[in-house]
């Protein structure tokens, strides 16, 4: 159960970190122009599933270029 605790909690601090660099990238006015709320408990709710694939397709990228 303590495994489980410390995975959510990695993921959802993984999952929060890259919505806020999103917001940061698409902020007009230098201040956070769209409300992530609805984002944010998306996020709660979802990051155990979304830290895996995420890092999957983050690393997938990476290779390729790697290749190239």
């Amino acid at each position: 159960m303590q495994l489980l605790l410390i995975y959510y909690i990695i993921s959802l601090i993984y999952c929060m970190f890259k919505i806020l660099n999103r917001y940061k990238e698409s902020s007009l006015d230098g201040v956070i122009g769209i409300t992530p709320g609805l984002d944010t408990i998306v996020i709660v709710l979802l990051c155990m599933i979304l830290f895996p694939i995420d890092l999957f397709l983050t690393l997938r990228d990476y290779v390729k270029s790697k290749l190239r």
